[in-house]
């Protein structure tokens, strides 16, 4: 079984660190020839009680919070891999070449996002209010799911194809070895508005060789 790590971290951090405030809600894979790999999930909640640092602080009337919540995690075989519904399928068929496939529901019925992001109105605004005081951030507000594979990426698309979903095949902010990974990691955006309003289930194909 893989070893499996849970970490609360403060907004501060993640935005230091490089990361997009509008795609901390993230899935990062990395897969190997055998379909096993590591993976590392961002999610947002709001706490229902005081951290530690509002526990501590004195002279402050502390008004909203959200927490960022990071799991991270190994599996044995990616077409095993479920995130609520969004499930992930992988083949290869000598070694030298392969696909992965991400179906992500959307739509009122979609449970994903439940367990990921802020799913309420009120959530979205607490949290808007807690990382910026203009209460107009766009914290959350895109699914971010990057790839990286045992090999280069060749083609990849998405099923309905929408103008607002992006993909690509680097994110040097968020990698590090660049040289090594410079063509191997694809990249998917979805901007959570469009999830929670569309009705059929996104389809993220894409394929790689050596």
């Amino acid at each position: 079984m893989g070893r499996f790590l849970a970490i609360l971290l403060t907004l501060l951090t993640a935005i230091l660190s490089g990361c997009d405030e509008s795609e901390v809600v993230s899935i990062r894979i990395r897969l190997d020839d055998h379909r096993r790999g590591h993976i590392v999930v961002n999610s947002l909640q709001v706490p229902t009680g005081a951290g530690p640092v509002e526990s501590s602080g004195t002279g402050i009337s502390w008004q909203h919070r959200v927490n960022l919540v990071s799991a991270s995690g190994r599996f044995d075989d990616l077409s095993q891999l479920r995130i609520e519904d969004m499930s992930f399928s992988a083949g290869s068929t000598d070694g030298q070449s392969g696909f992965v496939q991400v179906r992500i529901p959307q739509g009122a019925g979609a449970r994903w996002p439940n367990v990921m992001t802020l799913a309420r109105p009120g959530e979205i605004q607490e949290a808007a209010h807690a990382f910026g005081a203009s209460g107009h951030s766009k914290l959350g507000t895109t699914l971010k799911i990057m790839i990286e594979l045992p090999g280069h990426v060749v083609a990849q698309g998405t099923k309905p194809q929408l103008r607002r979903i992006k993909t690509k095949v680097l994110d040097l902010d968020q990698i590090d070895n660049q040289d090594k990974v410079r063509d191997r990691v694809a990249t998917l955006l979805i901007p959570l508005k469009i999830v929670r309003q569309a009705e059929d289930a996104i389809l993220w194909h894409v394929m790689w060789e050596r």
